[in-house]
């Protein structure tokens, strides 16, 4: 899913709302917010994100400066992954 994604060339959001990716799908998302120059809206909320993904997520994010919003929600993020995540 992730390199169709990247292929859309005015991709604005993207929701993976309760689809339970987990760290292995948030590390995929990783190269699409290091790719993506269009993407403004991430929901990952409710997607079994744990400190491990956090850390992947915010790789991604170092990399991004369009990203205006970010929904992370309901996941298993603790002190590590926050602090990852400033």
């Amino acid at each position: 899913l992730i390199p169709a994604l990247k292929t859309i060339k005015y991709l604005k959001c993207v929701s993976f709302f309760k689809t339970k990716i987990g760290n292995v799908g948030i590390r995929n998302i990783n190269d699409l917010l290091e790719g993506n120059q269009t993407l403004e809206e991430l929901n990952i909320i409710e997607t079994d994100l744990t400190d491990e993904g956090a850390v992947y997520l915010a790789e991604g994010l170092n990399k991004n400066n369009i990203l205006k919003e970010l929904k992370i929600g309901k996941n298993d993020i603790y002190d590590k992954g926050l602090i990852t995540l400033k």
